[in-house]
């Protein structure tokens, strides 16, 4: 292997097995080769003795983006490999590391056949429980070794599944958004979900004692005490890891130390794009380093350095990290609000006589609510006040509650703006009411509740409502129902030794409970209405904790959640006449017991027509055997009633319908037959022939079947055809048969449900069915075919629709741009001039000019489109040109006609405002100065009317400029190039200064022959 002198060619013999192949390495000149193995050898260090190195050069001295690094035995090799292979150095270079004995494996692997695509199998609906029309909540309660899920209702709950030893560890866990059920085993955790509860995914983590989500649920925190013990480096399983929910794949490991473990030890962003955690609190080289959660790999490739850090936490709607720094000598506390991941203060308050800070954010992240204990003379803590960061508001301002008093509980009310405070002693506490945000723009009081026996606030997960409870004591477990709109208790109620309170997701219902886990007698748990009313109560022996699951945020913007409220009573009636239903237990028996009657009947006439059905051809022969024996003597006597009249359809021809059954074909021609039919005619006859010709029977079927599927979606009459066919060969013993295509059923069904989707204007469905389609891994063998040739065509028009129907207008124009000319031939849905109208008007919305010119106006595909609409085509260019007066003039033109468009016109003057917009930008950004008469004439308008435009524009933060309106001038914002300049050439020497200090050091350091030598490891003591 490598030596000092040069690199020696190996033989047969040698052993490769301590040999590493590292690739993806950066490409660097001689002059970075240097640094470049320092990096590496650091990298790799950690892991055993690096003897040698290589860096294969090209012939112009650069390295060739591979290194073989050489280690003391093949056990340091190969923890070397395991550890490092997918390493992320940086954005652009992630190791792939393989031992080198590896590649002579590869090479010798055996080949693979011809591989199979996977038939498509649509996943189970893992939200099935949000479809329920009562829709009703589910819980999971636990009980001894028992654990529940069942439906709520205010009567009596409905048992859906309940498994013994369902968990080994710890309670179950939900997942935020109610998607999966997480129970912890000896062996790991395993997420269920589906409408059986099936198991989805495992994780093996040995003895996981916690687990925590992201808010996306995308990804799952395991934490194991029983590797608390491992070392950074050694070859065991970390006691934190982080996995993915959707492989099951681990993304990375953490270790801690034992006495600094706090859960959760990771914090996530509101969206799960980022998690952080904090090491070594409270001590001077503390620090924060927040990870990206797709690479899990540390932001910027350092941590936010904070001296003595104690604590933090993530806005509920923003990157932003809240945390607070205690006092240390002459330097006051300080709580930060710091932007990820600029790392930019955004806002910093100074604190003093400071023992400690919580931190509660709104969940809306509106306010943080910073609860600071204070001390005294004596250095004990005496009292507590808030701080409040008004974090939307310009500045972030700060306002301040003196209470003076111990905080005993607080909260801030979901979505809104009000504080609640449980602040005294013992029977002396009080509940106090905050408005952050008043109508005067100012923090306030609302009311104070005195001597209040509570000590813990639970507010409605929608806001509004909200319990003080008494848990966890030995007294009689009070709970307080408060309405914090106006400040009035709606009712009380009291439940002994209660140990939890949780809220439903829907804010309807509260359960408070006694859990055996804490308390050993009275276990058993209550639900009560939002207003305090007992709607439940039980006792459950061994009775464990009741989980709410969770429901996904909404889909629904503020609008229409404002207009159901708003149009509520149109559903009074029928939610009126199910709550009477619910309350009469007696009526609902009766109407069960009705409706299993009715089941009951109808399964009995089933049978019954069957077995009739069956005996028909035994019933036809008695009846001809009794006619036979019958005699003229014999004379049955009728009652003298009239006949029965029955009404026969007239038949205008004056000819009775007769079977007719054709068996000579010698003078018929098959083909000649049908060959001037096509569509429905050519298939009517086909049946037809089928049914009245046995001689061409097998092959009208299957010239039927081939009829169907090219020019119908009918399903029922494919596999019906297709069965008679099937049918006809088995009873004549022919050696044919038709498997039903599968994927033509799946694909039409899809089709028909897309169609459906659009006609009803469901465009979250259509989304869905198209994404869905375009995944199919048989789509392209299915575009070959002559009916769905237009397929992809088909799926772009429709997702661009979709796109289009929600404003998101770029995403509309690329799915519009994706479209094939010749395959738009689906009226029933589309035109091929709407396509060049909706793609049209939103490219001119979302692209710039580089854009427009090369997607739209040189596209060779949608300029055959652009053809069917010339005046749009002229419009397109006119924008690219900066004819902007000619362009602007040509669309209120079209407008009219746009307006008339179903799909378009609720867009229109939206889409207006946008092009306006977009022009007045583009036709300002190559200018320092314009002149607001010139750009009037330009955009055909007055100079007032434009001067308006621009200022809301500029207030919008959509043009950097300023309005000279005494001279009607048009500035953009100076830049001082001769400071900018300066401050350039200043960065550059202070660079310079470091670098050529750096090197005198180097040269110092060389001449007198220091060595620093890195500890040894434990391989080399």
């Amino acid at each position: 292997v490598a030596l000092a002198g040069g690199f020696i060619c190996p033989s047969s013999n040698d052993d490769f097995n301590n040999l590493l192949v590292v690739d993806n390495v950066p490409e660097v000149g001689p002059e970075k080769i240097e640094k470049l193995r320092n990096v590496l050898l650091r990298i790799f260090g950690r892991f055993g003795k690096v003897v040698s190195n290589h860096f294969p050069q090209s012939s112009n001295g650069k390295t060739k983006g591979y290194v073989f690094l050489e280690f003391n035995s093949k056990e340091e090799a190969t923890t070397a490999c395991r550890a490092t292979n997918g390493y992320v150095l940086d954005k652009q270079h992630v190791f792939a590391v393989n031992l080198f004995n590896d590649f002579e494996k590869y090479q010798s692997a055996p080949k693979l056949g011809k591989i199979e695509p996977t038939p498509y199998t649509e996943e189970e609906n893992l939200r099935w429980w949000l479809q329920d029309p009562d829709c009703a909540d589910q819980y999971a309660m636990q009980f001894g070794h028992y654990t529940g899920i069942y439906w709520n209702s205010p009567r009596a709950p409905t048992l859906i599944i309940e498994r013994e030893h369902w968990t080994e560890s710890a309670a179950v866990k939900w997942t935020p958004k109610g998607t999966y059920l997480a129970t912890c085993h000896d062996r790991g955790i395993i997420l269920w979900g589906g409408k059986g509860f099936d198991r989805k995914m495992r994780f093996t983590h040995r003895n996981a004692k916690h687990i925590d989500f992201s808010p996306c649920e995308r990804y799952l925190v395991s934490f194991s005490p029983d590797f608390l013990e491992q070392k950074e480096g050694d070859d065991q399983t970390e006691p934190i890891i982080v996995w993915d929910v959707r492989t099951g794949k681990k993304k990375r490991g953490f270790f801690c130390e034992p006495e600094a473990i706090r859960w959760p030890a990771l914090k996530w962003s509101y969206d799960g794009k980022y998690f952080a955690r904090i090491t070594k609190a409270g001590q001077d080289d503390a620090a924060i380093s927040v990870y990206d959660a797709e690479t899990c790999g540390l932001l910027d490739k350092k941590s936010i350095k904070l001296p003595c850090v104690k604590d933090f936490s993530w806005s509920p709607g923003d990157h932003v990290l809240g945390f607070w720094v205690p006092e240390v000598k002459d330097i006051p506390a300080r709580v930060t609000l710091m932007q990820i991941p600029s790392r930019n203060e955004v806002r910093s308050k100074n604190l003093f006589s400071v023992a400690d800070c919580k931190m509660f954010w709104q969940s809306k992240g509106d306010y943080l609510c910073v609860q600071v204990s204070r001390m005294n003379k004596n250095k004990k803590v005496s009292f507590c006040n808030f701080e409040i960061f008004h974090v939307r508001q310009k500045l972030i301002p700060v306002d301040n509650i003196e209470l003076r008093d111990t905080v005993v509980d607080c909260g801030i009310e979901p979505g809104g703006s009000k504080l609640v405070v449980i602040h005294g002693e013992g029977a002396r506490s009080s509940a106090s009411f905050y408005e952050l945000h008043d109508s005067k723009g100012q923090l306030s009081c609302l009311k104070t509740f005195e001597k209040v026996q509570v000590n813990t606030v639970s507010w409605s997960p929608n806001g509004r409502f909200v319990v003080l409870a008494q848990l966890r004591t030995s007294s009689d477990g009070i709970l307080e129902f408060y309405d914090s709109t106006d400040m009035t208790l709606m009712g009380t109620g009291e439940h002994f030794k209660v140990t939890d309170i949780t809220w439903d997701p829907t804010g309807r219902y509260v359960t408070t409970g006694v859990s055996s886990w804490t308390v050993k007698m009275d276990a058993g748990y209550i639900l009560w209405s939002f207003q305090g009313k007992c709607l439940r109560q039980e006792q459950i022996d061994n009775f464990g904790v009741i989980t709410w699951r969770p429901r996904p945020p909404t889909l629904l913007s503020a609008e229409e959640i404002s207009r159901i409220k708003k149009d509520l009573k149109k559903y009074q009636r029928t939610f009126d006449a199910k709550d009477r239903m619910s309350q009469s237990k007696a009526s609902k028996e009766v109407i069960e017991k009705r409706r299993k009657l009715v089941k009951d009947f109808v399964t009995y006439r089933d049978q019954k027509a069957k077995a009739v059905e069956m005996d028909a051809a035994k019933r036809a022969s008695l009846r001809c055997e009794e006619e036979s024996e019958n005699t003229d003597d014999d004379f049955v006597e009728e009652d003298p009633c009239e006949p029965m009249q029955i009404d026969i359809q007239d038949n205008p021809d004056g000819d009775t319908q007769q079977e007719v059954t054709v068996l000579d074909i010698t003078e018929l021609e098959f083909e000649a037959m049908i060959a001037n039919y096509q569509g429905y005619a050519k298939l009517s006859r086909l049946i037809y022939i089928a049914d009245h010709c046995p001689p061409f029977t097998l092959e009208a079927l299957r010239l039927a079947i081939d009829c169907v599927k090219a020019t119908t979606s009918n399903i029922n009459l494919y596999e019906t055809l297709t069965e008679k066919f099937n049918s006809f060969c088995a009873s004549n013993n022919i050696q044919k048969s038709i498997a039903a295509d599968r994927k033509w059923i799946e694909l039409t069904k899809r089709s028909t449900a897309l169609k459906t989707s659009i006609q009803q204007k469901n465009w979250i469905n259509v989304l869905s069915y198209a994404s869905k389609a375009e995944t199919m891994p048989e789509l392209e063998d299915i575009c070959k075919t002559d009916q769905y040739k237009n397929i992809k065509t088909f799926l772009s028009c429709t997702a661009g629709l979709a796109q289009l129907a929600q404003e998101r207008y770029q995403m509309a124009a690329r799915c519009f741009l994706e479209a094939n000319y010749e395959d738009c031939n689906f009226n029933e849905i589309l035109s091929a001039n709407s396509v060049a109208l909706y793609g049209g008007i939103c490219s001119l919305v979302s692209f710039d000019r580089k854009e427009l010119h090369s997607k739209v106006i040189c596209s060779s595909s949608f300029k055959l489109f652009l053809q069917a609409e010339p005046v749009l085509r002229d419009i397109i260019s006119q924008f690219y040109e900066a004819q902007y007066a000619a362009c602007l003039s040509s669309l209120e033109k079209l407008k009219n006609s746009l307006l008339l468009d179903v799909i378009l016109s609720p867009h229109v003057n939206k889409l207006y405002t946008l092009i306006r917009n977009k022009a007045l930008k583009q036709y300002f950004s190559p200018y320092v100065v314009a002149d607001l008469r010139r750009m009037a004439t330009a955009f055909n308008t007055t100079v007032p009317s434009l001067e308006n435009e621009l200022t809301a524009l500029i207030l919008d933060g959509f043009i950097d400029a300023r309005i000279d309106s005494h001279n009607k001038i048009l500035h953009a914002r100076d830049i001082d190039h001769r400071t900018s300049a300066f401050e350039k050439a200043f960065m550059v020497g202070k660079e310079y200064q470091r670098r050529m200090k750096a090197l005198l050091l180097r040269s110092i350091v060389l001449k007198n022959k220091i060595v620093v030598k890195t500890p040894a490891t434990e391989n080399e003591k």
